[in-house]
């Protein structure tokens, strides 16, 4: 074979390489694509007055007294979030008064801070909060939550969020979607 032969058959291999590599990029773009498109997937969810957008592919659990709901990550059973809607009052005594109620419940329950604040133009209270799931077959697990508290008429609405504290960041961002479209209209149970 001659210099001239070697060097184009060199080539077409060289293309075919670039080629295939190519495809298989497109390809993983393709798939992180759809599998961020069927992530983000929401439904409408209504009960006792409340609606909110879940995502798709999670279960609902309808609660009783003050909790309306549970959406919990088929996935990830650690993650989820709850929709309360507590009898109204002075906004920081009823934070207050919520949060011991809930270290009586749990006594692993830890606030780790409290601070007011405004969140899509509703001023409220947001709590950070963090306590040890031990009811779990396998190994205890430090679970992380938020919960953001907003006067609604004569009632305040809890939107809380817990996940594994190793997955709690990645899933934030869509707890603040889902906390933007719950929606308080017939003043609850």
């Amino acid at each position: 074979m001659t210099s001239a032969a070697i060097s184009q058959k060199e080539r077409q291999e060289r293309l075919s390489v670039y080629l295939v590599l190519g495809m298989a990029i497109m390809s993983l773009l393709l798939g992180v694509m759809v599998r961020n498109s069927a992530q983000n997937q929401t439904r409408t969810y209504s009960t006792s007055g409340i609606s909110a957008d879940i995502p798709a592919g999670w279960l609902v659990q309808e609660g009783t007294g003050d909790l309306i709901f549970v959406a919990r990550n088929t996935h990830s059973l650690d993650q989820l979030y709850r929709v309360n809607l507590l009898e109204g009052g002075e906004l920081t005594a009823v934070v207050s008064e919520h949060n011991t109620y809930r270290q009586g419940v749990n006594n692993t329950f830890r606030v780790v801070e409290q601070t007011p604040i405004i969140a899509s133009g509703r001023e409220g209270v947001k709590v950070t909060y963090a306590f040890i799931d031990d009811e779990a077959e396998s190994m205890p697990t430090v679970i992380e939550g938020v919960d953001y508290y907003f006067p609604e008429g004569d009632q305040i609405v809890v939107i809380s969020y817990e996940a594994d504290v190793a997955a709690f960041e990645a899933g934030f961002e869509n707890f603040q979607s889902f906390r933007s479209s719950v929606n308080v209209s017939g003043g609850g149970s």
